[in-house]
């Protein structure tokens, strides 16, 4: 049960790292520390750092030929199928059955060492160097997003855990059970953020779950310090198992191939999505259950600017060029495709106009500098983080010239990235030739995603309204992605327009803001089509998927009593089972019985016309197991008291047991007979037996022997109580005092009684092997039957039988 309150988290702010600021010099200081040493990063299994000497590494993609930022020990798949799994496994015993409250205080304590200085300033460092970022990229993504992730996703979940059936009983309550998933997940993340190295890796952990973790070679140092962080905040050993390799089959083979797979939660291309998917899909058969696929990949995504927006170039260029370039255009989310109206493309003339889009787009690109060292701060770019980043850009721009499309600013590449992959961020206007329409939306540079800084620009014709509807349905139509896109605009029909044209082609829809800059806790991130699963990252939507959830029904007893003194009397003596017994008042006898499945009636036999006569209570009790111990009420007569009327009775399928426990029942001794309506379900019958037996013995007997055998059993106690009673009296005539021969004469009595069964011998062969001749006992005897002590006995059962039998008809 959740207890521990969670507030609501505010969004980390950043530092601004000003000219001559603390935090500046301190980064500064981190920054050159990183690049004189090459950082070892070892695998880690079962908290066990291993450095296997199989050593690759993480490139500085400022300096690419300079030494590493780092050399990662990798494993092999023989050790992930025979450690790694086994490991992660032996954790989930204990991870998954720890408290949330103690799983969250890892999370919570992970964020405050992310913003220590032990911490900040190298994740800082190795953001900046192995990501190829800025740092204002970098502190917006491992330090105020990462911090985001831990703080919210705690957040998210203590909301999650607190979504409970809205519906409960009187009889019983239930309750979901957010369990882990059963077996392992597989977190595959990628180098753009930091932060989804600890979102893909770290988020599933929190619901109790264990992962394996193969981080993106390009982002390994990040993602060993975000580890680290973990295992300094309490994570414990093997919840988690780090695997940093070059050939990702090492990890994903092994991990597909174990029945214990259970979930893929991936971030990367569309590509690898799919194939993944295809080889889950393959192995389904063979997994202990069906896997989970939490998938978020590429993106094609747009700008559309509509008319109204002539006068607001300046924000339009600016919105369009901060979104395509940013950190290399390396974002999920990051622009590809401007759609423009041509009344605000180019105006006429040289001069230029207020409209003029294309010459502020140029103007904001120029703002979009890169320095040569990861030290220059005020640079806006970094490099490419890869020589195959670089080498793509670089074949995309020359393609796309040979495509026909013109190259409206930059595209520059610095020679063959030996001094850092280093790029000019490109626009490309496509051609605007009628004829050319269909070879332009099928060319590679309107359907491909490169992951890098450029964008295209498709001129539409605004000449009338159709145009921009026009423009809507060909966006919808002319690529497989479908995650993030933004319509600009002030006049609101043309926002409707898109909004609704546009819902089903992505995932994320941005209306006057640019396609880039979800924040956590507003914005859940994620697309369609071949842009992923849409399970919305960064919400509570994608705990769900991480989640086998379990319905619990607790089923307890209601009882209803006459008056509130008989309430309290009732409710101190069920006190040490109040958990499981609620006591309400007799006004709510129907509602009592509606919600519940088994109606155990135990009052005086006069009140029974009462209750059953109060409004509501016989339709209530259709359909129910009726159970009685209401004494010489025999199951005709429950059938009647059950219906509206005499003909219904001989027409029901109403099912009654009535029994007779004594008084042994107190300390589970008791001897229940019961009698059932003819046509129960064994079901019913059996369930009765069972509720009877949980107080002692419980016999099964018809209906027409039931009054001689229950006046047997519910007053045999009494008489031979009277009889004990009688032979403590002797004992006081002769001077002896009650309590000191009371356990004597009880315990006497218990033992003789339990000859009966166990020798199996009629009573007055036993009570003959006790009276010995010339004795006590037969002289006891004897006195008994010249007082008719024998036949008094039976006259007083006879009697009660017969009493019985009156209170039925009565």
């Amino acid at each position: 049960m959740l207890t521990t309150q969670y507030p609501e988290p505010v969004n980390a702010d950043g530092l601004s790292y000003a000219p001559d600021s603390e935090e500046r010099r301190l980064l500064e200081a981190a920054l050159a520390e990183m690049e004189s040493t090459v950082a070892q990063v070892p695998s880690i299994i079962n908290g066990e750092r291993l450095y296997t000497g199989h050593k690759s590494q993480q490139v500085n993609p400022w300096n690419p030929h300079g030494a590493p930022l780092a050399e990662y020990h990798q494993v092999d798949s023989s050790t992930v199928q025979t450690r790694a799994i086994p490991g992660v496994l032996d954790a989930r015993k204990r991870w998954a059955n720890m408290s949330f409250k103690h799983r969250a205080a890892v999370y919570k304590r992970a964020a405050h060492l992310v913003e220590s200085p032990k911490y900040r300033w190298k994740l800082m460092a190795a953001t900046m160097i192995g990501q190829g970022k800025t740092c204002g990229q970098a502190e917006g993504d491992c330090i105020t997003e990462v911090l985001d992730t831990l703080n919210f996703h705690v957040y998210f979940c203590a909301q999650l855990y607190q979504q409970q059936p809205p519906k409960q009983f009187n009889s019983s309550t239930s309750h979901l059970d957010y369990r882990p998933l059963e077996g392992f997940l597989l977190a595959i993340s990628p180098f753009n953020f930091t932060a989804l190295g600890a979102h893909i890796a770290f988020t599933p952990a929190l619901l109790g779950n264990v992962v394996l973790w193969k981080p993106s070679p390009m982002a390994v140092l990040s993602n060993y310090i975000l580890y680290q962080i973990m295992e300094e905040a309490g994570l414990p050993s093997g919840v988690i198992q780090f695997l940093p390799v070059a050939d990702p089959t090492h990890v994903v083979e092994p991990a597909l191939s174990s029945r214990d797979f259970a979930g893929l939660h991936y971030t990367g291309s569309s590509t690898v999505l799919r194939t993944l998917a295809a080889q889950i899909g393959a192995g389904t058969p063979s997994y202990r259950t069906f896997p989970r696929i939490v998938g978020e990949s590429g993106g094609k995504n747009f700008h559309l600017v509509h008319r109204s927006c002539r006068d607001d170039v300046d924000w339009i260029a600016s919105a369009a060029v901060r979104s395509a370039f940013e950190f290399q255009g390396q974002k999920c989310s990051a622009l590809s495709r401007l759609f423009v109206p041509r009344s605000m493309w180019e105006a006429p003339g040289d001069g230029g106009s207020s409209s003029d889009l294309r010459r502020a787009l140029i103007r904001e690109a120029e703002k979009m500098t890169h320095g040569e060292d990861v030290k220059q701060l005020h640079h806006a770019l970094g490099p490419l983080v890869s020589q195959a980043s670089f080498d793509r850009f670089r074949e995309f721009v020359r393609r796309a010239q040979l495509d026909g499309h013109r190259l409206v600013y930059g595209g520059l590449v610095a020679d063959d990235g030996a001094k850092g992959f280093f790029v000019q961020p490109a626009i490309f206007e496509t051609s605007s030739d009628p004829a050319e329409k269909e070879r332009v939306l099928e060319s590679e540079l309107m359907n491909r995603e490169l992951f890098g800084p450029l964008f295209a620009v498709y001129i539409y014709e605004d000449g009338t309204a159709m145009g921009f509807e026009d423009v809507c349905d060909l966006i919808d139509r002319t690529t497989e992605y479908g995650l993030a896109g933004s319509v600009f605009a002030r006049d609101r029909e043309a926002v409707r327009i898109a909004d609704e044209k546009l819902r089903d082609s992505v995932g994320n829809f941005c209306i006057n803001d640019k396609s880039t800059g979800a924040v956590i806790g507003a914005h859940p991130f994620g697309g369609a089509r071949s842009s992923g699963t849409n399970d919305k990252a960064n919400s509570t939507n994608v705990l769900l998927r991480f989640s086998s959830i379990r319905c619990v029904k607790d089923s307890f007893l209601t009882a209803t009593v006459g008056t509130d003194t008989s309430k309290r009397r009732v409710q101190d003596a069920l006190s040490p089972h109040a958990a499981k017994v609620q006591v309400l008042t007799q006004e709510d006898n129907a509602r009592a019985v509606h919600q519940a499945d088994v109606v155990l009636i135990a009052v005086k036999p006069f009140k029974r016309a009462g209750v059953f006569a109060a409004p509501g209570f016989k339709d209530a009790l259709r359909g129910k197991l009726l159970l009685s111990i209401m004494a010489g009420i025999t199951t005709t007569e429950l059938s009647r008291l059950a219906h509206h009327s005499e003909a219904a009775t001989e027409q029901s399928t109403f099912q009654a047991v009535r029994a007779m426990p004594n008084m042994a029942a107190k300390i589970r001794e008791a001897v229940t007979l019961y009698a059932a309506t003819d046509g129960i379900t064994r079901e019913n019958l059996e369930f009765a037996s069972w509720v009877y037996g949980q107080v002692g013995e419980a016999h099964c007997i018809p209906e027409g022997s039931f009054d001689i055998c229950a006046v047997l059993v519910g007053c045999a106690g009494s008489l031979l109580l009277l009889a004990i009673d009688g032979l403590l009296d002797a004992a006081v005539a002769e001077g002896v005092r009650r309590p000191e021969v009371q356990d004597l004469v009880v315990n006497s009595a218990i033992g003789m009684m339990r000859l009966v069964p166990v020798g199996g011998e009629h009573p007055s062969v036993l009570r003959e092997k006790i009276a010995s001749p010339g004795g006590c006992s037969i002289r006891a005897l004897l006195e008994l039957e010249r007082l008719g002590v024998r036949s008094a006995f039976t006259t007083a059962i006879m009697a009660a039988a017969e009493k019985s039998k009156k209170m039925s008809s009565s």
